[in-house]
C-alpha cells in the first residue's frame, strides 16, 4: 500500500506543477471558452441537432 501512496504523492506533485503553469491555464481557458461558444452557437442556430431530435425525439439538457 505504501508504493501506491507514494505514486499518488508523485502524481499530485506533477499535477500541481502542470496546473501552476500559466500556459496550461491559458490553453485550458481558451479551450473551455471555444467549446462553450460552439455549443451556444449550435443551440441558437439550430445546427448540430441529434439524430433522435431530428426524427421527432426529445432531448433533455
Amino acid at each position: 500500500m505504501g508504493l501506491l501512496s507514494e505514486a499518488f504523492k508523485k502524481l499530485e506533485k506533477l499535477l500541481k506543477k502542470v496546473w501552476d503553469d500559466q500556459d496550461f491555464k491559458n490553453a485550458m481557458s481558451d479551450f473551455v471558452l471555444a467549446a462553450f461558444r460552439t455549443v451556444v452557437h449550435e443551440m441558437i442556430s439550430g445546427e448540430g441537432n441529434s439524430k433522435s431530435e431530428s426524427q421527432g425525439g426529445t432531448q433533455n439538457f
